[in-house]
């Protein structure tokens, strides 16, 4: 029990501000989901400590814990960007696209320089069959990770990226009628 106390100090000066986007980190997501379940019980207004553990919860596909502590980021600060691109993942996972494309539009608002949100919100496009707004968000994705000194998570998404781009000008150029008689 004495060894809890001592963790408990240290895990709470170990959090970091979540950055723009919050990728998995050195821990397996179980044990994380209960050091950010225990953070919070000491800290429960720490909007990045719940970012990340809504994260944890998003990866282990447990969609509507992840969606409530989103929902929790936003009801405290509702122009916080990571709950806001977060929470439009996890509307997107549940299959509710035109509810996650608003999602992603609002998180666009709060943050336009961030090359991943527009990754999502062509994502969303495609379902939508949007493929021309699709294709529009995907390049401007493209064009902002190409930018110098991106994060990592953006420099390991640019190949993915890249890829859906090329899937829509593949299924425009299939859907296009020919104009050869």
């Amino acid at each position: 029990m004495k060894l809890v106390y001592l963790l408990i100090p240290l895990l709470i000066l170990s959090a970091r501000p979540a950055l723009a986007h919050i990728g998995k980190g050195k821990i397996a997501d179980p044990v994380a989901e209960i050091e950010y379940r225990m953070l919070l019980d000491f800290q429960p207004k720490k909007n990045d400590i719940r970012n990340k553990l809504g994260m944890v919860l998003y990866r282990m596909k447990k969609l509507q814990e992840a969606k409530k502590q989103f929902n929790t980021v936003l009801k405290n600060d509702p122009a916080n960007f990571n709950a806001t691109d977060a929470l439009g993942l996890v509307m997107l996972k549940q299959q509710n696209a035109p509810a996650a494309a608003a999602q992603f539009k609002k998180a666009k608002a709060l943050n336009p320089a961030d090359p991943l949100v527009y990754y999502h919100l062509g994502q969303a496009y495609i379902i939508l069959k949007e493929l021309d707004k699709a294709q529009n968000a995907l390049q401007t994705a493209v064009q902002k990770a190409s930018l110098p000194n991106q994060p990592a998570a953006v420099t390991a998404a640019l190949p993915a990226i890249k890829k859906a781009l090329r899937n829509i000008k593949n299924k425009k150029n299939i859907h296009q009628p020919s104009t050869k008689q």
